[in-house]
């Protein structure tokens, strides 16, 4: 194909292209691997607990229902699904509710009692 040929710059043209997402996409990659080391987002995702504003209500709700799943607190909390089902999870690792089972309800597990001295 000689240089002029149309089909020859439509060929260079889609190479430059390719060429330019490529560099996009790994720009993104950079992004990201700066994000997952920025010290100001804890490594620990349970960590969150402490400073999740509704894990109290969550809590609450559990224990007044006896029983825990994403739906009754997407209800009672008016979240979305995503968040409830964090909320779940920080309530398994916190040993709030048992570990899921399939698509019956987390059991609520007993409150622990705290250590109190008797005189």
């Amino acid at each position: 194909m000689p240089k002029g040929d149309a089909r020859f710059k439509k060929l260079e043209e889609q190479v430059i292209n390719f060429e330019n997402r490529v560099q996009k996409i790994e720009g993104v990659f950079q992004l990201g691997s700066n994000i997952l080391s920025d010290p100001y987002i804890p490594s620990d995702p349970f960590s969150l607990a402490d400073i999740e504003p509704l894990y109290d209500k969550a809590v609450k709700i559990v224990r007044q229902y006896d029983r825990a799943s994403a739906s009754l607190l997407q209800r009672r909390l008016a979240i979305g699904y995503a968040r409830a089902v964090r909320l779940l999870d920080l309530l398994e690792k916190k040993q709030v509710v048992s570990p899921a089972e399939g698509r019956e309800p987390r059991i609520v597990l007993p409150e622990k009692k705290k250590n109190s001295k008797k005189k």
